[in-house]
């Protein structure tokens, strides 16, 4: 395997780990008050939305040829910085 490709595999794993904590989310929410639920789901649309924008960036780290995958690298991992950011506050928030 190339670097391209073991970077590939980093990334989806941290994505369909970040689509796991999603749905912790999301069945918190159904347990939660009216309140807390409104808050939740606002957080897990966000998530999902970060999280198809990452599925979006591999995909076109997939298809980049050559060395111009390095350059896309640089802006997935801006974007895979945000996203665990957003889900580690998500889960420390709303732990209960």
């Amino acid at each position: 395997m190339n670097d391209k490709e073991l970077y590939q595999e980093k990334i989806k794993a941290h994505i369909d780990e970040m689509k796991a904590d999603a749905q912790k989310l999301k069945a918190k929410a159904s347990e939660a008050s009216a309140d807390t639920k409104i808050e939740l789901s606002k957080k897990v649309d966000e998530l999902q939305d970060s999280i198809e924008k990452s599925e979006n960036d591999l995909k076109k780290l997939n298809e980049a040829s050559g060395e111009a995958w390095q350059t896309l690298k640089s802006g997935l991992e801006s974007s895979w910085a945000n996203l665990s950011s957003s889900v580690k506050d998500a889960v420390s928030k709303f732990k209960n």
